[in-house]
């Protein structure tokens, strides 16, 4: 995501990392739906094999 340039906010309600800041501490804990567009056009690693998920 970071290669991609996804902003940290979104990175963080994604992998779900404990909050580095007051401010993180509040709010939605959700991803929004711009988010998630964002996320789901990333394109997935050359080779990386999801059969056994």
């Amino acid at each position: 995501m970071r290669i991609a340039h996804v902003d940290p906010r979104t990175i963080d309600r994604q992998t779900g990392p404990a909050p580095t800041s007051v401010g993180d501490r509040y709010g939605s804990k959700h991803l929004r739906e711009d988010e998630i567009a964002i996320l789901s056009a990333i394109p997935l690693p050359e080779g990386l094999d999801l059969g056994r998920i």
